[in-house]
């Protein structure tokens, strides 16, 4: 019987041992080039990562995952350019990117915020719309786009378009600084649409947070935009006539302050 028991025992550790040579020859070189490429990029050592991937591309040009993993590389280095504000060099390895892989989200980002900051509002929209279109096949649930396309739609004084893409970008959480622009965005839009309510509604919420900020650097960031909350509030609350008709809104960045405090002083005497 112990006899029996031994051979079984050692039956299945050869056949273990046989599914793991099995499984170690499905690895090829170019996999393991591919998996030390991700795991250095998400390390934050792109140079090796970016080694590597073109590695496993020089040894296989038609491999679609060594294609997709240099695509996701070039969108992550273009995203570091966007955050050092150079988008001449974003463009660039965005560009490379879906040259590899058509659907990288992230490239289309990174070219939509560059095309934005260049104010190309209409080439922002294009691309957001397309990161739009793969997170809907990704099954993400991205606030980036809607934010891109909310900015973009406000510089071009198409407030209802914008005023839907920040309540769609706030309905996915935001970031804390990326939240208490689209709070102050909606709150001065309605203010120029002459809808009280919602300017009430905003421009109550963002001055609530940044009382409720801790981090200097945010407080700093938004403390114009807090005074100018504030004295908005002020005329709403106060029941005066809010808002512009259609076609003649201001720009966004008006000086509503520098106006109201002009109006003030001609009040006065």
């Amino acid at each position: 019987m112990r006899l029996i028991v031994l051979n079984l025992i050692l039956a299945w550790i050869i056949s273990f041992s046989v599914d793991c040579k099995d499984q170690e020859g499905d690895v090829t070189e170019v996999d393991e080039l591919i998996r030390y490429s991700d795991g250095y990029a998400k390390q934050g050592n792109l140079e090796k990562a970016l080694i590597l991937a073109n590695r496993a591309i020089t040894l296989e040009p038609k491999n679609e995952k060594a294609k997709i993993q240099l695509s996701k590389v070039y969108a992550t280095i273009a995203s570091n350019f966007v955050d050092k504000f150079d988008c001449d060099s974003a463009k660039k390895y965005a560009t490379k990117a879906l040259e590899l892989f058509k659907d990288n989200d992230g490239a289309y980002n990174d070219l939509s915020l560059c095309a934005m900051a260049e104010k190309k509002f209409n080439e922002c929209i294009k691309y957001a719309n397309e990161h739009l279109r793969l997170d809907s096949i990704y099954g993400s649930n991205s606030n980036a786009p809607y934010n891109n396309l909310a900015v973009c739609y406000r510089e071009m004084k198409e407030y209802g378009l914008a005023t839907e893409n920040f309540l769609e970008s706030l309905k996915r959480d935001p970031p804390e600084r990326m939240g208490m622009k689209n709070i102050f965005s909606l709150g001065k839009i309605y203010f120029i649409q002459g809808n009280r309510e919602g300017a009430k509604k905003y421009l109550e919420e963002f001055i609530k947070k940044y009382d409720n900020v801790s981090r200097w650097e945010l407080r700093r960031e938004f403390e114009i935009q807090y005074k100018e909350s504030k004295k908005l509030l002020e005329v709403v609350n106060s029941g005066a006539k809010i808002g512009y008709p259609k076609g003649k809104e201001p720009a966004f960045n008006t000086d509503f302050v520098g106006i109201l405090e002009g109006r003030s002083s001609s009040s006065k005497k």
